[in-house]
């Protein structure tokens, strides 16, 4: 009789995977509010409001930026417009104030991803650092920008 012998030897395998762990890279909103004017000024670039209507000037220095944003929510104005609501820091507030004070009757340039959204006209100071921009975005896109806002804070 033949007897076999079987040595069993556990093997260890040890895999690397070349999936990585990182997060998908960030979709951040960049939001943006510009001093802007109605006319050719230096150093201002000229820029369409996305529905095609408005032409103004664009100043280079950012007034706040969604970094001065502690809340953002999406509303509907009394018009049935779609609107993003949004609180600045008490820092983003005061820039914001004086830059109001100081622009009286000219646009400013509301920007979202480097596109200008809208360009409303300053009437009177903004004390409180709460604003509401409406522009060309309908209730999913004002969802995703308003989500991307409060997940960057």
């Amino acid at each position: 009789m033949k007897l076999a012998a079987h040595l069993v030897f556990p093997i260890l395998v040890l895999a690397t995977s070349c999936v990585t762990t990182e997060p998908p890279p960030e979709k951040r909103v960049r939001l943006e509010i510009r001093l802007a004017s109605f006319e050719a000024t230096p150093g201002y670039k000229q820029m369409r409001v996305l529905d095609g209507q408005q032409l103004i000037y664009v100043g280079a220095v950012e007034v706040v930026g969604d970094r001065e944003v502690v809340a953002a929510a999406v509303r509907e104005g009394a018009d049935g417009q779609t609107r993003i609501a949004l609180q600045l820091s008490q820092g983003g507030a005061k820039r914001l104030h004086v830059a109001t004070v100081a622009s009286l009757d000219k646009p400013f340039a509301v920007m979202i991803d480097g596109k200008l959204v809208a360009a409303p006209v300053v009437r009177e100071p903004i004390a409180s650092g709460q604003l509401e921009i409406s522009g060309m975005f309908d209730d999913l896109e004002a969802l995703e920008i308003v989500d991307n806002i409060n997940e960057g804070r």
